[in-house]
């Protein structure tokens, strides 16, 4: 079943899996889903309050436990979710921003001052692959379109990728250019499989994030350039670049759409053009993104500028010692003289005959004044 559902499904199948406390269960076999779907629906309304997340978490509970047979469940969950629906959508209109995303907004122009502070940073520490990272993602988001979290499992090749597909890859071509096969995102069905050209200034800075860091991946891990990021390790490196605010990929899109559409002479064609360069219609991007409560021409919210980078000392290296035995039985001998005295004295009494015997035998074989034992040493040994 879980092959058959789609992966935006299966990523929140995925973080109910591994997130929810007390659930066990394998992704080849979802019955969990049923059986814990009211510890699942309590874990997605303690943590989601983004009404879009929220909706969507809520749906996919229901669109599974109705795959499970649970009709009752599925009513409840579709039902709230299209109420969420309606909520979202009536603001929309509206074209305000939700209190909360409003409090975590940042303009356009401080993403792209955020973007350069990385940059400089990471010329001045270009072996800290989470600096690499960090300025890598801004770039990716601000020197185009931004798409939606596609970029947190790219793989990178040199030869063309297929299409066939559900995986992305970035290609670089012989001509160092760099095109991006988007062979599945959240609206694939409905906008089909994409290719897209990268800007000359965002080519630079992959060869050189890539040079500093080899990996497989456009986004990794920041210890282990062989697996992608991933939905969770994405969206904590994309919050840790604007603490305390907690921006988001929605953000950053509804920042760069606010920041293009305050151009008055920007056409409709060129808004279409825009639209589907971030896989959207125009229309979803002047309801969803374009919101007219937020000023960045002359209130632009406020922005806490980066910690300064804590230099770490290493203090040099301590010469290695090695366990010298000789020393170490010297010094045991010298403190424990007696007891090895009246040890040896205890063991003598005890195996005299044993020992006086080995000590003939040992003449014998070894001794060049010792031709043969005495007659006495005979008798008694």
């Amino acid at each position: 079943m879980f092959q058959s559902l789609s992966k935006n499904h299966q990523d929140k199948i995925r973080t109910w899996l591994n997130n929810v406390p007390g659930i066990k269960g394998s992704l080849d076999d979802l019955d969990w889903v049923n059986k814990h779907n009211k510890k699942i629906y309590n874990y997605i309304k303690d943590t989601y309050t983004k009404k879009n997340s929220l909706k969507s978490h809520i749906s996919t509970l229901g669109q599974v436990v109705k795959l499970l047979g649970n009709e009752k469940a599925y009513n409840e969950y579709s039902a709230e979710s299209t109420a969420i629906q309606k909520q979202v959508s009536k603001q929309n209109k509206e074209q305000q921003t939700d209190p909360d995303r409003l409090n975590n907004f940042v303009c356009f122009d401080d993403i792209v001052k955020r973007r350069d502070e990385f940059g400089k940073r990471f010329e001045e520490a270009p072996n800290d692959n989470k600096l690499n990272l960090s300025h890598l993602l801004l770039s990716l988001y601000t020197y185009q379109p931004p798409l939606r979290q596609d970029w947190k499992d790219v793989l990178i090749t040199e030869k063309k990728p297929p299409v066939n597909t559900d995986q992305n890859y970035l290609w670089k071509q012989k001509n160092d250019k760099y095109t991006l096969f988007l062979n599945h995102d959240k609206v694939t069905h409905a906008y089909g499989k994409a290719q897209f050209d990268l800007p000359d200034e965002l080519n630079k800075i992959i060869d050189k994030s890539l040079e500093r860091f080899p990996r497989k991946y456009v986004l990794s891990l920041i210890r282990n350039g062989e697996k992608p990021a991933g939905k969770q390790n994405f969206e904590r490196l994309l919050t840790e670049l604007f603490a305390p605010r907690r921006v988001s990929i929605d953000l950053l899109r509804s920042a760069y759409i606010i920041d293009k559409y305050n151009d008055k002479k920007m056409s409709l064609a060129q808004k279409e053009e825009l639209a589907k360069k971030m896989r959207h219609s125009a229309s979803t991007a002047e309801a969803n993104y374009n919101k007219v409560d937020v000023d960045c021409e002359t209130d632009a919210p406020p922005v806490q500028p980066l910690p300064p980078m804590q230099k770490v000392e290493v203090p040099p290296p301590e010469p290695r010692k090695y366990f010298n035995l000789k020393e170490y039985m010297a010094k045991y001998r010298e403190e424990h003289k007696e007891e090895l005295k009246q040890r040896r004295a205890e063991y003598y009494a005890k195996n005299k005959d044993k020992i006086l015997r080995r000590k003939i035998i040992w003449n014998l074989n070894k001794s060049l004044n010792t031709m043969q034992p005495s007659a006495e040493s005979i008798e008694k040994y």
